[in-house]
């Protein structure tokens, strides 16, 4: 969470807050009054009791406004702290993603795109076997079963982040200032693997949500007025 989100959050909180009992107050102060200019009996036989009624009206009406200005302060108090958590729950993600489980990923995902600049006309999957064929194109079974669960470990990474998102359990926008471009290329490095995965292995749904936010980011480029 940056310090221009902070002092933003902070800033609103204060104005609701200041607003909603400067409401309150004057709501108090404009029903006292319309109460007391009501017309009364104001003779010397019910003056007296007149005004204690008066008294008790603007006690309970007061008491009123207090408590409605409370319900609202804990209310918008429970809210803050709810953002709070989720923008805490994105960072965990992204200090995950420095683990050192992810280095080996990392290094071949930046050979894929290396090579892939150097020959566009390859795609990504045929880029991806390369590395483990011999001269004659056929590929180390062991060697890519090795690379394979690596390329499911980093894709159940953004399968989780995805549905953490997805079910509103972290901020989005936190998450997205960190991950938007990482999450898009890797998906572009390896949808074409998790497509053979699908029609291969009968797995049709396999890292759905992942795409799912890939596509909705890519569509929806993130701009410097949405970061301000």
């Amino acid at each position: 969470m940056n310090q221009n989100s902070s002092e933003t959050i902070a800033t609103i909180h204060l104005k609701f807050t200041i607003t909603v009992g400067s409401i309150a107050f004057f709501l108090w102060l404009i029903t006292t009054v319309l109460y007391i200019f009501i017309p009364n009996d104001f003779s010397n036989k019910n003056k007296q009791q007149n005004i204690r009624e008066i008294m008790k009206f603007s006690i309970n009406t007061l008491g009123v406004c207090a408590a409605v200005t409370s319900a609202i302060y804990v209310g918008e108090n429970i809210k803050r702290n709810i953002l709070s958590q989720k923008i805490y729950k994105a960072l965990d993600y992204i200090s995950a993603w420095n683990n050192p489980e992810f280095r080996d990923i990392k290094v071949n995902s930046l050979r894929i795109l290396n090579k892939k600049k150097n020959d566009s006309g390859l795609t990504y999957l045929t880029i991806i076997k390369s590395f483990y064929s011999d001269k004659d194109g056929k590929v180390d079974e062991n060697k890519y079963s090795e690379m394979e669960r690596k390329i499911f470990d980093v894709l159940n990474f953004f399968e989780e982040l995805s549905l953490a998102i997805r079910n509103n359990l972290i901020d989005e926008m936190t998450a997205r200032e960190f991950f938007d471009f990482i999450l898009r290329k890797y998906w572009e490095i390896f949808e074409e693997w998790v497509e053979e995965m699908r029609n291969n292995r009968g797995y049709p749904d396999l890292y759905i949500y992942t795409e799912k936010l890939a596509r909705n980011w890519k569509d929806n480029p993130i701009t410097v007025e949405i970061l301000k």
